[in-house]
């Protein structure tokens, strides 16, 4: 029990910290976004990927910019949920709390955010980020984007399973309680 406590707290820390770092990268990433600090970054982070950028150019405004960061932060908003609900599943481990119906719950609620992910943010974030692209193009090349293909139907059943789970964790709990109850 005691592993599970110390690496629970570790790992609770760690989500602690996704939750606000996560949109605070995606902030600063569009502030100096086309910036030669942003390619440096890019260079040291990954060599090869500035010989494969697309070769196209895009006008990025502050308009543009804005609105990159809106399609971004959508999905990083739902994300640093997801990162969340497991700080507080893993701060209730840290506790000793390992199977409760509040764990099953939040596993639940992660299972919907995963459903509602595939199902509507991810779309509506790749919408935005096409129109951010396309917003200073001439009139007739500009366009939104709005697909839904076999990852978005992958992650929804992926959803869909964690909330079948969930719900067989949260009988279970429930079925332990009434058999304490009797004598």
């Amino acid at each position: 029990m005691n592993k599970i406590k110390t690496v629970s707290f570790y790992v609770a820390r760690f989500f602690d910290f996704l939750v606000i770092a996560l949109p605070i990268f995606i902030i600063l990433q569009f502030m100096f976004f086309g910036t030669e600090l942003y390619l440096a970054l890019i260079y040291v982070m990954e060599p090869t990927s500035v010989a494969t950028l697309p070769d196209f150019e895009v006008a990025w405004t502050p308009m543009t910019r804005f609105i990159g960061c809106a399609s971004q932060l959508v999905e990083g908003f739902l994300i640093s949920s997801i990162f969340y609900l497991l700080a507080k599943i893993f701060h209730a481990y840290e506790l000793g709390q390992i199977f409760t119906i509040n764990n099953a719950r939040y596993y639940y609620r992660i299972g919907q955010l995963l459903f509602f992910d595939a199902l509507l943010i991810k779309p509506i974030s790749q919408a935005l980020w096409t129109f951010a692209i396309t917003c200073n193009n001439p009139a007739g090349q500009r366009f939104i984007r709005v697909s839904l293909g076999t990852p978005h139907v992958f992650a929804m059943l992926l959803g869909l399973l964690v909330i079948l789970i969930s719900w067989v964790m949260i009988e279970g709990s429930r079925i332990q309680e009434e058999q304490q109850l009797v004598i």
